[in-house]
């Protein structure tokens, strides 16, 4: 079934749109926290810039993935996973994991939903959760650069908690976004009879 759809070509034109809405809202988020003189380094600054240019370039390269007939059933996983690390990148370089980037994991589980059923749904909610964890526990325990300002942590329970929440409100939104496309599919098979 799954495998069935991502053959039309409607299909693929919907997950192109929906990382270039993903990517553009990005953009719109940096612009805006820029403008607003969000206070951001010049390496965070550059960062930010790059993440959401890295993240047209791979919008385009999976067009011509697409144009070079590869039907593959690996290209919609791989780009919820483009997307996660998109994500992901941004709130790094925010320095901050409360950032105003971390709603974005949501939207990609709400498109993982709406074009790859339940399953890309529970696939884009649970590759957030790792990823977003990944990323504090490594700032956490000095693995990658801290771009927030200071070197205050926090504690390893109050970092244990917020992963833990934010990962309930992934799985918790991909439940709802799944049920709630698999009942607009049905409402639409209905009115087409």
């Amino acid at each position: 079934m799954f495998a069935d759809r991502l053959h039309s070509g409607a299909q693929w034109e919907r997950i192109l749109v929906a990382r270039f809405a993903l990517g553009a809202l990005s953009l719109a988020i940096v612009l805006g926290l820029d403008w607003a003189g969000e206070g951001f380094s010049r390496s965070a600054r550059e960062g930010l810039y790059l993440t959401v240019a890295f993240g047209f370039a791979s919008i385009v390269a999976s067009a011509l993935w697409r144009r070079e007939g590869d039907s593959s059933a690996l290209f919609p996983f791989s780009q919820i996973a483009m997307d996660v690390a998109m994500v992901t990148s941004l709130v790094h370089f925010s320095g901050d994991p409360e950032s105003f980037f971390t709603f974005l994991y949501l939207t990609i589980t709400i498109y993982g939903a709406m074009l790859y059923d339940r399953r890309g749904a529970i696939m884009a909610a649970s590759l957030s959760a790792l990823a977003y964890g990944s990323l504090i526990f490594a700032i956490h325990f000095g693995l990658l650069a801290n771009y927030g300002s200071g070197d205050d942590r926090g504690s390893l329970s109050v970092l244990a908690a917020a992963w833990t929440v934010r990962s309930g409100a992934f799985v918790l939104v991909a439940v709802l976004a799944s049920f709630l496309s698999k009942e607009l599919g049905r409402t639409g098979r209905a009115l087409d009879e």
